[in-house]
């Protein structure tokens, strides 16, 4: 079929629900992550890049309900996707597919016109997704327990610390725990994260009688900001700060030591992002936008310290100072990451959906809180309501036709 043909057919959504709609839509585009790439480093010049599986594809769809009832279609698509359950599509130019949307926007204010703006990603049945006996949660605790132990037995075979070391190993528990210690919320938290500075710095001083014990206190302190009593974002994003200030100097790195020690510590960081990443607070993962915010923090830090050790390395080991990122590290560090992305993923496809309306009519949050969530004898569903769309007293008579409201599905 010619790539004419295909645009002129039609696209066909099955809802979860079990309906069908064949609305107009315009063409957008597909993007596909791969699973992180793993760097291997055999007995010759050079690195071998291997590029894993891919991951589901994201979407982006606009849809268009045109004509006298659009608005009737577009209630009745509205409804049908308070059913979380995936699509299959029949889309003309991408064939069929099975899509979860994340986030449905819909817009009926355009003239004779109702639209629907969504983003989802491509999922596989649940029976054709992997049983794994073991708790998620437990295995990528057991994995990052083994990745640090792997990470001070690496560090203490190859490196033996001058004192320009360190400075460094210093200088890079410095910064971490300044940025580190104006997060810290709770008392108890903050005088464990100062003994663990201190006890890091008097092992770091020793560094060249005790190599092992210096990096094992440096990482206690680089991977404790995983346990702040603070949501996963604001960790994440702490972790990522700290990310970002070990590699300000990447660019200007010379010797072997000075890149292993950088390798070390930002692999130790990574970690110590994933570690906060399955231990959630209450409330942190109670949408699929959440869960997604978490994932692409986490990815673009896995991406930009791939980038960063592709950097360092030299072409060959063949030189005093030559630098060849040590595979056994590396490799564990990403398939941690890896297996916690996809249980994070398998989390967002069970979470709740965004969906986003523009009001065609004045209404007020009572009506609208029973609409969407249905009203509660206690009034949680006004107060979720509100919350969700940050509405003050003003909004509780009257919210204006064309206000975007917020739900969840």
């Amino acid at each position: 079929m010619s790539w004419v043909e295909r645009i002129q057919s039609d696209i066909r959504i099955t809802t979860g629900d079990g309906a069908v709609y064949e609305p107009l839509y315009m063409i957008t585009e597909k993007s596909v992550e791969y699973n992180i790439a793993t760097f291997e480093f055999p007995n010759i010049e050079g690195t071998l890049v291997k590029r894993g599986t891919p991951k589901g594809a994201k979407y982006t769809f606009k849809l268009v309900f045109q004509g006298d009832d659009h608005l009737d279609e577009r209630k009745a698509f509205e409804n049908s996707n308070r059913d979380s359950r995936p699509w299959v599509v029949n889309h003309p130019i991408w064939d069929t597919m099975r899509l979860q949307p994340t986030s449905l926007s819909y817009d009926p204010t355009g003239l004779n016109t109702s639209v629907i703006t969504g983003e989802m990603i491509e999922t596989i049945r649940d029976d054709d997704a992997i049983k794994s006996l073991t708790d998620p949660a437990e295995k990528t605790a057991m994995d990052i327990q083994d990745s640090l132990d792997n990470s001070i037995e690496q560090f203490s075979n190859n490196l033996a610390p001058t004192t320009s070391d360190v400075n460094q190993m210093s200088d890079d528990v410095a910064d971490a725990y300044s940025l580190g210690s104006e997060s810290v919320m709770t008392e108890d938290q903050f005088n464990e994260y100062f003994d663990l500075f201190n006890t890091a710095n008097a092992a770091i001083a020793f560094a060249a009688a005790d190599v092992s014990a210096a990096i094992t206190a440096v990482q206690d302190v680089l991977i404790y900001p995983f346990l702040f009593t603070d949501g996963v974002k604001n960790r994440l994003n702490l972790l990522r700060t700290q990310f970002e200030k070990l590699g300000t100097s990447v660019a200007t790195m010379t010797g072997f030591n000075e890149k292993t020690i950088y390798a070390t510590n930002s692999g130790v960081i990574l970690n110590a992002m994933i570690s906060a990443s399955i231990n959630p607070e209450p409330g942190d993962y109670g949408n699929v936008k959440q869960v997604f915010e978490s994932i692409d923090i986490i990815l673009d830090v896995q991406n930009q310290y791939i980038t960063n050790l592709n950097l360092l390395q030299t072409p060959n080991g063949g030189q005093e100072d030559s630098y060849i990122p040590e595979f056994s590290t590396i490799n564990s560090i990403n398939n941690v990451v890896n297996y916690a992305v996809s249980q994070l993923f398998a989390i967002a496809l069970d979470s709740k959906q965004e969906r986003v309306v523009y009001l065609d009519e004045d209404s007020n949050v009572i009506v609208l809180a029973h609409r969407f969530y249905g009203l509660e004898i206690d009034d949680s569903t006004i107060q979720q309501f509100m919350d969700e769309n940050n509405i003050g007293l003003s909004g509780i008579l009257e919210i204006p036709v064309g206000t975007k409201i917020v739900y969840y599905v």
